[in-house]
């Protein structure tokens, strides 16, 4: 494993989708939103082979990977689309509340 990803995985204790709910919602309700956050990506980690899989099997493994990557793709793109609070470039308005 390189050494830079090392250091960066052993400073950040949650996952980078901790910063973007965080950021977005008030304390008291972050363990709730944490758990849902969680079980929508374990459902992701089923659904994703389970696609494409059933769509190799009808229409050849060739286009299960090309919708495996067309589903990248549009997640980059949303990811892109995200506001600007998430990604550190402006400050949080409710920043103090936050920490509360």
């Amino acid at each position: 494993m390189p050494c830079w990803l090392q250091r960066d995985c052993s400073r950040k204790p949650y996952p980078a989708t901790s910063g973007l709910f965080l950021a977005a919602i008030s304390s008291g309700i972050a363990g709730g939103a944490r758990g849902i956050i969680n079980a929508i990506g374990n459902l992701g980690g089923f659904l994703g082979p389970f696609m494409v899989g059933w769509i190799g099997t009808l229409f050849g493994m060739k286009v299960g990977i090309y919708t495996l990557v067309f589903f990248l793709l549009a997640g980059a793109a949303l990811t892109m689309l995200l506001p600007e609070v998430t990604a550190g470039k402006k400050p949080l308005a409710n920043a103090a509340r936050a920490d509360k």
